[in-house]
């Protein structure tokens, strides 16, 4: 469904924060979703504010960045995390690199991409890490969600038999999955989500 609207003190704190970025967050577009085929390799913008939303197929996988800034000779994509918990650095992290890649062949951009964690804790200082990352980068992500795309197709197809899977891929992604419960790799995934590197502190 719809985003829930957001409880008034945690508004007024959204609004400071969007406040105090000043020029960063001028020309943005918030709530942009996105869907990409890993199949086709194509990518569409679907609209903006859309929640949960996305009427998207079932090929593709859908996501909304909280901030898109789309400039003559810039492009940005920005997500706003609010907690206090560690993140995957914006050049490894996969959820913006998704958005990024989904977002530039839709729109057929060929210029510069940039990345980048808004880190704004309640209650604690604001912090923008962005990097930019090159075509090539998103190409090589593209190859993999393909990839991806393919095990999950297997791994459906072997439940549906009765086979355990072949491919799993423990990492952030596993706190959404609703197999999480009965999965045979989750146990040995939560250590390693502790030690991996390219993480940096949302504080």
């Amino acid at each position: 469904g719809k985003s829930p609207t957001l409880p008034a003190d945690v508004a007024a704190w959204l609004d400071d924060t969007t406040e105090a970025l000043g020029p960063l967050l001028n020309d943005a577009t918030a709530e942009v979703a996105v869907a990409y085929s890993a199949l086709w390799g194509d990518a569409r913008v679907l609209g903006t504010h859309l929640g949960r939303d996305y009427g998207h197929a079932d090929h593709e996988v859908a996501g909304s960045a909280d901030y898109v800034v789309h400039g003559p000779d810039r492009l940005v994509i920005y997500d706003l995390k609010t907690g206090r918990g560690d993140v995957t650095e914006p050049a490894r992290n996969g959820q913006l690199l998704t958005l990024a890649l989904a977002y530039s062949r839709a729109v057929e951009w060929t210029g510069p991409v940039h990345v980048g964690l808004i880190l704004a804790p309640d209650g604690g200082p604001v912090r923008v890490v962005e990097v930019q990352v090159s075509h090539e980068e998103l190409d090589r992500h593209a190859r993999a969600l393909s990839v991806m795309a393919e095990r999950i197709a297997e791994a459906t197809e072997g439940v549906q038999a009765g086979r355990e899977p072949k491919w799993l891929s423990p990492g952030d992604h596993c706190k959404y999955c609703p197999a999480r419960a009965s999965c045979p790799s989750v146990g040995r995934s939560q250590d390693s989500l502790l030690t991996r590197p390219g993480r940096i502190t949302g504080e």
